[in-house]
């Protein structure tokens, strides 16, 4: 082992190609790389969206966004939830996995 790792230390040059054609030949892998390898998934998503004239960014958020949210938190198979309060316009973004019943969720949504 000590005269193989000598040997890369004193000839740097041949040790500088081997890794870049490594490197190479690793990219060259990843890009015919089967797709089973990497599945494309979707997540089902849906949006709420709600609207109050004349309301404040912040009455917004916690009049209509938190308690919207609280509720909706309760269903069960659900990824993540986002919302984005606008002064008016209150927005939520839910996303849930696909193994669950998408329909009986729609339903407690």
């Amino acid at each position: 082992m000590e005269k193989l790792s000598s040997f890369f230390i004193n000839n740097s040059k041949l040790t500088f190609v081997l890794s870049i054609g490594m490197l190479i030949y690793g990219i060259m892998g990843l890009q015919k790389m089967n797709k089973e390898s990497f599945p494309s998934v979707s997540m089902a998503t849906a949006t709420i969206t709600t609207s109050y004239r004349g309301a404040t960014a912040s009455d917004i958020e916690t009049k209509i966004t938190k308690v919207l949210e609280d509720e909706i938190r309760g269903v069960t198979g659900l990824k993540d939830v986002k919302s984005i309060s606008q002064s008016g316009l209150s927005t939520i973004i839910v996303r849930a996995d696909m193994m669950d019943d998408l329909l009986l969720m729609c339903q407690q949504l």
